[in-house]
């Protein structure tokens, strides 16, 4: 059964399921090893380049996968609840899928918006362009969207752990098979004839509050990030000797091929 019914997800959607799973877990560890790599050497330079390499490729598929996950589940018919009864229950389970599907979607883009906002970068090893129409190259952009790249990473670590509780909470407490209908090839039955849930929508406007909130914690990152340029070139640094560094006038760059 490739569709869902209201009794459980079709094999689409299962596989769908898992396949996004193992891309942002893979995505979230990667992301977080590489980044404390060391960068001394030429060796440990060329390692994590290729580590970067290998995280923007892998994060463009996981949209794609997403793009289609979330485009299936809105074609689709919604399972029933086995809680049925347990309103608040069904109201934060929505909430918290609709903030992943939001995550999933908006951490690859951001990622890919950080990208081509960099003058310099580990290319993408996909057959499209490594720049992106209207994005400028601007170190103060691609901070931004660096900021945005990792506050939507912790918002979706925290998505990941409350959906996780979740499924164990219907396995360990509940003793349903919420969680076996996510499981390709297993036979789910029913004690009793499930109920179609409410029609309430309001969880879609709460998630709205908090992707608003994302993004206004992401602007705000940027504000230490900016510099009054002016008010730098202005000081002066003194050294030993009658050195005097004037800021206005110099240059620091390094250059790596």
């Amino acid at each position: 059964m490739l569709a869902n019914t209201n009794q459980t997800y079709g094999l689409v959607a299962q596989v769908l399921h898992w396949v996004t799973a193992v891309l942002i877990l893979l995505l979230l560890v990667l992301g977080i090893y590489m980044h404390e790599l060391p960068a001394d050497t030429a060796q440990q330079v060329e390692s994590k380049i290729w580590l970067y390499f290998l995280h923007k490729t892998l994060g463009i598929l996981t949209f794609i996968v997403a793009i289609v996950r979330v485009v299936w589940a809105m074609v689709q018919e919604y399972p029933y609840p086995f809680n049925g009864d347990k309103k608040i229950e069904i109201f934060l389970a929505s909430v918290v899928h609709w903030l992943l599907y939001g995550c999933i979607i908006l951490m690859p883009i951001t990622g890919w918006l950080h990208h081509a906002a960099v003058e310099g970068f580990a290319p993408i090893w996909w057959p499209l362009s490594q720049d992106i129409l209207f994005v400028p190259k601007d170190p103060q952009l691609a901070k931004l969207f660096g900021n945005a790249h990792f506050l939507t990473a912790v918002l979706l670590m925290g998505s990941i752990f409350l959906h996780i509780a979740g499924a164990f909470k219907h396995v360990i407490f509940d003793r349903d098979q919420t969680l076996a209908r996510m499981i390709p090839g297993k036979v789910v039955s029913f004690v009793s004839p499930l109920s179609a849930p409410g029609k309430s929508k309001i969880y879609l406007a709460l998630v709205g509050v908090v992707f608003a909130g994302l993004f206004v914690a992401i602007f705000n990152s940027q504000s230490p990030l900016i510099q009054d340029e002016n008010s730098v070139a202005e000081k002066s640094i003194p050294s030993t000797g009658n050195w005097i560094v004037d800021h206005s006038n110099s240059k620091l760059e390094i250059q790596i091929t």
